[in-house]
């Protein structure tokens, strides 16, 4: 964790700012300590990220033991034991579910430069230089590398475990900040962020709109938030998916990640590799692309790892929200955002982007 992001951080329960006490420091970035607030809130930096998360403490165990001695005057024993509501659960059942996807497809197996601009459309890689930005929901770490490749400095969060692969993905780049936060209770001041988007991650949560809100009160005054969902467009598709997925996500994950090795081995041998090998060989022309799905031209640009991880993305999640555009229209106007640009892609997603144009409070 680098100094600077105190300037970023405020206490999620009181929303006054945080000091540090730091354990273990290297070239001037804290690998170990505390964040503290006047309210008493405390909470742990470990492994270079702060965990400003519920239960973070006994989250990890060793971080407790190892700092015994430094966190004796503050208060950590009292975490709440709040009961535990169904919104709760859900809530975890997700983070468990990514916080497994992405610390086992954790890997950058391509580029993925063109699908992250393809996801924040209308702007282009020069929209980023020199501004300060939010990735909502992190995962792996593909678009948070490439936004500040692109000159952004970024701050990138995530409530589960994937926030390790992100760190182990990006490390190297000193515009990165994270913190492994949860996104109903951003650590961060109001009217913050140059820009902030969420790609692929609100249609996971339990009150997708009330994250979207949350995102958008983290936005300065003309500031930008993108976001991408998924569309209503493919009904029949959808609703087969779904009563898959009904029984898929209880499924033990390592058990569930051999069923989706077998489905994408399916996929990659006798359809993707099939059209990958026509379309190299200029056979059938463009009469191909016009009998081919769309999401097997898609995937005929990533290697089979992207096809393997999504089959997991597709059948692991409790929760999987669809949106048309007037709903997207509604979250917009709901934020009283102006300049909204709404673009499908293909029949899967929509993009969403607006500006704000004041400071709202809502």
């Amino acid at each position: 964790m680098q100094k600077k992001l105190l300037n970023y951080l405020a206490c999620p329960d009181c929303k006054n700012s945080l000091s540090i006490d730091i354990f273990l420091e290297k070239n001037d970035d804290v690998i170990e300590g505390v964040l503290y607030c006047n309210c008493s809130s405390v909470f742990p930096v470990t492994g270079s990220i702060p965990r400003i998360v519920k239960g973070a403490f006994k989250r990890f165990p060793s971080y407790r033991e190892n700092f015994q001695k430094q966190l004796e005057k503050y208060d950590i024993s009292a975490e709440k034991e709040d009961s535990i509501s169904s919104f709760d659960e859900l809530c975890a059942k997700t983070e468990l579910s990514f916080g497994y996807q992405w610390t086992n497809f954790s890997e950058m197996a391509c580029d993925f430069k063109q699908n992250f601009l393809n996801y924040i459309k209308p702007v282009d890689e020069y929209f980023f230089k020199g501004k300060l930005g939010l990735d909502a929901g992190c995962g792996f770490g593909r678009h948070i590398y490439n936004a500040a490749n692109f000159g952004a400095e970024m701050v990138g969060i995530d409530v589960s475990d994937a926030i390790e692969s992100t760190h182990k993905n990006t490390k190297h780049l000193k515009n990165i900040h994270l913190v492994q936060c949860d996104i109903y209770q951003l650590p961060f001041k109001d009217g913050l962020f140059d820009f902030v988007y969420s790609i692929g991650v609100l249609h996971h949560l339990p009150e997708p709109e009330k994250a979207f809100k949350a995102l958008t009160r983290k936005v300065k005054e003309r500031g930008s938030i993108f976001i991408w969902v998924y569309s209503k467009k493919r009904t029949y598709i959808n609703a087969v998916l779904e009563i898959i997925r009904y029984f898929t996500h209880k499924i033990p994950f390592s058990s569930l990640k051999v069923i989706c090795w077998f489905c994408a081995v399916v996929d990659y041998l006798f359809f993707i590799k099939p059209y990958k090998i026509l379309k190299d060989m200029h056979l059938m022309g463009k009469s191909m692309d016009k009998i081919v799905f769309s999401r097997v031209k898609l995937y005929a640009k990533y290697p089979f790892q992207v096809v393997f991880a999504d089959w997991f993305d597709r059948l692991s999640p409790p929760i999987r929200y669809y949106y048309d555009e007037k709903e997207m229209n509604d979250w917009l106007d709901g934020c009283r955002l102006k300049e909204k640009v709404i673009s499908p892609t293909g029949l899967y997603g929509w993009r969403a982007m607006g500006k704000k144009k004041e400071d709202v409070f809502y």
